[in-house]
């Protein structure tokens, strides 16, 4: 009785062994088979040029042949990212590449690196006034202006050419360096697409308040705005440079503001003038 207990509990044994080996060989072809993949995916509705966050998108499992090969797989790569413009994505999608972009590769990247109380000022450039294609998105400038002038001389009515140089902003932020094909200059992308020839900024664009914003396009129909490079690319280092010396006497900047000013039809509004407030 002994053994016939014992043979049967050793053939229960191996049937339970026989059946969990045969469930586990199929789950692990079917697993094979299926490539169960984890991919982002979009939990809501997100509309074309918008801010990716997180509660934008969840992360699932699903099987690896069913996923497109250019649908972003890792999370990690659209939170803080931007939906290109026109391209919506409903809810429960896939995510693209190239349809989604960092901030620096939009189209508008300029604006987008804007802060609060900021406004966009474009400014036309060339090999000379760009320092030689050196000043990069996210350092600092000080904008002067020059101008030609000419002056009667002599009653003979002889003309003297003169000229009006100095400041007129300090620490102004670099947003955008464009090329003549408004590619960014200096994403890497742009430049391997020109047959290895580095592109040439024809236009930067700069943060600027709309204060600072009203003397800037009044000076660039008047003469010519220089950029001029610092080195100075944080909040400290602005901050040591402006205990260093006085920019406002330095640059001669009452004097280039008051010229605007003078030649404009329209005065500059006190508010906007109380606001600057650039010392004597």
């Amino acid at each position: 009785m002994n053994k016939f207990r014992k043979n049967q509990i050793i053939a229960l044994g191996m049937a339970t062994l026989t059946v969990v080996g045969i469930f586990g060989y199929n789950h692990f072809s079917v697993q094979k088979a299926v490539k169960p993949t984890k991919i982002v995916m979009t939990a809501k509705e997100i509309p074309g040029h918008t801010r990716i966050t997180k509660d934008m998108v969840t992360v699932r499992t699903i099987p690896g042949d069913a996923i497109p090969p250019n649908a972003i797989r890792d999370v990690e790569d659209v939170v803080g990212k931007y939906t290109v413009d026109g391209f919506g994505v409903p809810a429960n999608s896939y995510l693209f590449k190239g349809k989604v972009l960092p901030k620096e590769e939009m189209a508008d990247a300029a604006v987008l690196n804007l802060k609060e109380g900021e406004v966009a000022f474009p400014l036309l450039v060339d090999i000379e006034t760009s320092s030689g294609n050196s000043i990069v998105p996210g350092t600092y400038v000080d904008l002067y202006f020059m101008k030609k002038v000419e002056e009667q001389k002599t009653l003979i009515d002889k003309r003297q050419e003169k000229v009006i140089f100095g400041g007129l902003f300090q620490h102004v932020r670099v947003t955008a360096a464009k090329d003549q094909d408004t590619y960014d200059v200096f994403h890497e992308e742009n430049q391997n697409a020109n047959n290895d020839r580095k592109r040439i900024t024809r236009l930067y664009t700069f943060a600027v308040t709309p204060e600072q914003y009203q003397y800037l396009e009044r000076a660039k129909k008047l003469g010519e705005i220089i950029p001029l490079a610092t080195g100075v690319s944080n909040e400290d280092d602005i901050a040591h440079i402006k205990e260093k010396y006085n920019f406002s006497v330095v640059s001669n900047q009452r004097a280039v503001l008051d010229y605007i000013e003078k030649n404009s039809v329209n005065p500059i509004p006190n508010e906007v003038k109380q606001k600057l407030n650039p010392e004597d």
